[in-house]
């Protein structure tokens, strides 16, 4: 599962033309972050949105009273029944851009290893993501949204000995298909990098 991610190279070619707004990059991104994602008009290609990282549910916690939850991430098996998450992703899918995103594997001697991880020939890619807007219970607030769809990493890859959940990773030319695609055409795109040399891996 995707906890923490790396945008901190926007400058790169896989986005070409994109006006940045003035965002220079940030190494480790949490949730809660104001972040840029991208989303496309017909007139003028990629555009860039900040939103903030997570959907903000509310619903009673163990003492009973009403909490606002921060769910980050979107579990792809369920993207088409879940309720938190399945109209964003019929009406409201977005790009999010990232260079790499971090995990905390397990070493032989049970230490947490923070671990970035990234994609060779690829400095820059697109992650699968869903938006919306959110009320603030509290002070009525308007809030930009978004969330990170995951997967189940490939069965072939090093991911597997990372986490149990990776983000859902896109090519450069299946940006359009989940940004305007049919409902078929996006399902396709859900499934995990099978290649095992896919992959960057750099203890941090």
């Amino acid at each position: 599962m995707c906890g923490r991610y790396d945008f901190s190279k926007p400058n790169q070619k896989e986005f070409q033309g994109v006006d940045w707004n003035g965002f220079e990059g940030q190494k480790e991104i949490r949730p809660t972050n104001p972040v840029p994602v991208l989303l496309f008009d017909e007139n003028s290609g990629f555009q860039m949105h900040t939103k903030q990282w997570g959907f903000i549910k509310y619903w009673p916690g163990k003492s009973g009273r009403i909490i606002a939850h921060n769910l980050i991430n979107a579990k792809s098996e369920e993207i088409t029944s879940k309720r938190s998450f399945k109209k964003a992703y019929e009406t409201a899918r977005c790009i999010i851009p990232m260079n790499g995103w971090y995990e905390w594997p397990v070493n032989d001697e049970g230490a947490k290893i923070k671990t970035w991880i990234g994609i060779k020939d690829r400095p820059l890619f697109g992650a699968a993501g869903i938006y919306e807007t959110e009320t603030d219970r509290d002070t009525g607030e308007k809030i930009e949204v978004f969330s990170m769809l995951t997967v189940a990493p490939g069965m072939n890859t090093p991911l597997k000995q990372a986490h149990d959940r990776a983000p859902l990773l896109l090519e450069k030319e299946d940006y359009m298909m989940w940004l305007t695609g049919s409902d078929g055409d996006r399902q396709s795109l859900i499934q995990p990098i099978e290649d095992q040399d896919t992959f960057i891996f750099k203890p941090v």
